[in-house]
């Protein structure tokens, strides 16, 4: 039944209590989905929510339809650029999309990891390596002043050294990446016991699940920002983004968070201690500027 004082399906007490479990939630660039999954004593679906706000109904308790996290979208951004082919590809032999492909029907339980890089300025950096376990949704970042084969070499070799052979070579089986300078190194890396592939020249969509994780990260630090400026000056401050990124909950994930999904397959272990990632309570989670403002 409409309030007769609202004009919504809701009375001006429920919309002011709702309200006030919301906006601080929304100001931390939470989405309804996330607040509706950490709090099941709201009675209203996600749908209805979004229509409320829209349409006004809790404006006089200062949420407007501006404040709302617009979902993450599947479409796949392309990155800039022109593919140029470069002339020595033969880091690609026994390593292309097929190749993996073949891996993977013949080792269908591998676990598999999706390495990027994400950054602003292509000059002066900062550059993120990161890597998404695909089973878990769970991200990892490494902070780099440079985006060479070196420094992302020297990214995997952290990670190797923090977890230890055991976990890096259960974690790291397969390592798949795109065809950027910076991940030429695959010998080097295949020392450590994994196996690299590369997609497809300017096929994004083949590793699309750190293509879509990279559009939480960007709630904190948004395209065309000076990252230094805003705050992203060290891996301690890598850290803190993925703490919360990988704490927030996911329709896809049936309501759990990455780090819920990692600690049921890995339970009682420190692999997320040894990576540096902490789980943050639902309440504090912050996609926004703020999360590292200096």
């Amino acid at each position: 039944m409409k309030d007769s004082r609202t004009g919504w399906n809701i009375s001006s007490l429920e919309a002011r209590d709702l309200a006030e479990t919301l906006k601080p939630l929304l100001q931390k660039g939470q989405s309804i989905a996330h607040i509706l999954m950490t709090h099941p004593e709201i009675k209203y679906c996600e749908k209805t929510i979004y229509n409320y706000i829209e349409q006004g109904a809790f404006e006089q308790f200062g949420i407007k339809n501006i404040d709302l996290r617009i979902k993450v979208r599947r479409k796949i951004s392309r990155k800039k650029g022109i593919y140029k082919p470069r002339k020595d590809k033969k880091y690609l032999k026994g390593r292309t999309y097929r190749d993996f492909e073949n891996y993977m029907a013949q080792h269908p339980a591998a676990s598999v990891v999706e390495m990027d890089t994400v950054y602003n300025d292509v000059s002066n950096g900062p550059f993120i390596q990161t890597f998404q376990f695909v089973t878990y949704h769970f991200m990892k970042g490494i902070f780099h002043a440079y985006k060479n084969s070196d420094a992302m070499y020297r990214g995997v070799c952290s990670i190797y050294s923090a977890l230890g052979e055991k976990d890096f070579k259960n974690l790291f089986e397969v390592i798949l990446t795109d065809r950027g300078s910076e991940f030429v190194c695959a010998d080097d890396m295949e020392k450590l016991g994994c196996h690299v592939f590369y997609c497809d020249p300017m096929a994004s969509s083949q590793k699309p699940h750190v293509e879509n994780n990279h559009n939480l990260f960007r709630y904190v630090c948004p395209s065309g920002a000076n990252l230094k400026k805003i705050g992203l000056q060290s891996q301690e401050d890598v850290d803190v983004i993925f703490s919360h990124v990988n704490s927030y909950k996911r329709e896809s994930l049936m309501g759990k968070s990455p780090i819920e999904v990692f600690n049921f397959f890995h339970n009682n272990s420190n692999i997320l201690e040894k990576l540096e990632i902490k789980e943050i309570d639902s309440e504090s989670i912050d996609l926004t500027l703020n999360l590292i403002k200096k």
